[in-house]
């Protein structure tokens, strides 16, 4: 018994000296219905058209579907027809090369169809049309939660033609996580238009005015937005960063299944934030000519106070609280405060944000372990701080004994 409670104080100590680090510092999966979009079976014969379907046409097999929650005039286009979904297409109409009819504004040259990426895994994938898909996640399985971070990835890969043509850029992908509780799209439309760019989207991870081509902040790349490894159109002078690539003309259908690249997109969820307790909601718009395979939503974070969002209680937070004590953080962005210190919203690091930390600290790993985080910092602030909590622990015991 002496032997186990010394261990555990030991193991304690060094996790407050940062020597260790707990078991819990990882990524926790969360589930996504039908991931690598392989719940309907498109057929592989016959014509080319029975090769691939629209998403929204096999609901309800699949969790993708188009403008979740959205109603606009009446419409629903959850179950929005061919106009409001990318494709689903599989294996064997991923290696065919086609003629498309010229005259048209997308293809003014009769350009020939290339192949589209080989499904990365199974036997289906997702074609951009330019539209949106997106699913919740049910509130049973996982709700946004204050001081976690969402991350939503998925595989990205372009047609072996993909390339400018006179409407602009092709292969680009935009990734999306929202609130669940919020309609994706808010504005007055058309009935049956179809949903062709992000203006009056609702997502967390959507700033419009990185997609206003009038904004001084306007960029080819906002954070959300990603592109194949080519030049952009010519009137510019910039270079794609290569976030994926388009398949090679001559890429078997091996070497393109290992061209997959995968991109992603997070959001900090902070103290008091509107979307605490909502179902998490994820979206893409596959731009033509991008495909997707494999999607994925992972979180991680311990909850509020682990700073650096690595799913433990650790020295390093420590660090970042204390980094930036008795600070004015007022002219920050609300994430950029919550990584300063301020965890309870009100713009301060302060001893409310210190109180805050020691509680969920202790909770984790125990009161011996905060007591040697404090010891381990013998700097004159670090002093300052580890009196002043001793005070209030020296109230608290003299209250409790009155």
């Amino acid at each position: 018994m002496k032997i186990s409670n010394w261990c555990k104080r030991t193991s304690l100590a060094l996790i407050a000296a940062g020597w260790l680090a707990p078991l819990d510092a990882y990524a926790v999966n969360i589930p996504l219905g039908d991931p690598s979009f392989e719940a309907h079976t498109i057929s592989t014969s016959g014509a080319v058209g029975s090769q691939y379907a629209y998403a929204n046409r096999y609901r309800p097999t699949s969790a993708w579907i188009s403008r979740p929650d959205d109603n606009i005039n009446g419409q629903n286009f959850q179950d929005g027809g061919p106009l409001a979904s990318n494709w689903i297409y599989n294996a064997a109409y991923a290696e065919l090369v086609t003629s498309n009819p010229g005259g048209s504004a997308s293809n003014p040259g009769s350009i020939a169809q290339g192949k589209r990426p080989a499904p990365r895994s199974g036997n289906q994938a997702m074609h951009g049309r330019g539209h949106f898909n997106g699913q919740e996640v049910p509130a049973v399985t996982a709700v946004f939660e204050a001081g976690k971070r969402y991350t939503f990835s998925i595989y990205a890969q372009g047609d072996s033609n993909a390339e400018i043509f006179s409407t602009g850029w092709q292969s680009r992908v935009n990734l999306f996580i929202y609130d669940g509780n919020v309609p994706l799209r808010n504005q007055s439309v058309p009935a049956n238009q179809a949903y062709t760019d992000p203006n009056g989207f609702v997502a967390l991870t959507y700033d419009p005015s990185l997609h206003d081509e009038f904004s001084e902040n306007y960029t080819y790349f906002p954070p959300d937005r990603f592109a194949p490894d080519e030049p952009i159109p010519p009137e510019n002078t910039l270079i794609h960063p290569g976030q994926f690539i388009n398949r090679p003309a001559s890429a078997t259908a091996a070497q393109s299944m290992a061209a997959w690249q995968q991109i992603s997109i997070s959001w900090l969820v902070v103290p008091g934030a509107a979307e605490i307790g909502h179902p998490i909601g994820v979206a893409f718009r596959a731009i033509d000519d991008a495909a997707l395979d494999d999607a994925a939503l992972t979180a991680t974070g311990a909850g509020v106070g682990d700073l650096n969002v690595d799913g433990s209680f650790s020295p390093a937070d420590w660090s970042l609280l204390r980094a930036n004590q008795l600070g004015n953080l007022t002219a920050m962005p609300p994430q950029q405060r919550y990584l300063a210190g301020d965890l309870n919203a009100d713009g301060l690091n302060n001893h409310a944000d210190f109180a805050l930390f020691k509680t969920a600290y202790v909770q984790a790993n125990g009161v011996a372990a905060f007591e040697a985080l404090l010891a381990s910092v013998p700097e004159p602030s670090m002093a300052t701080l580890a009196a002043t909590a001793g005070v209030f622990v020296a109230c608290g015991r003299r209250r409790s004994r009155s």
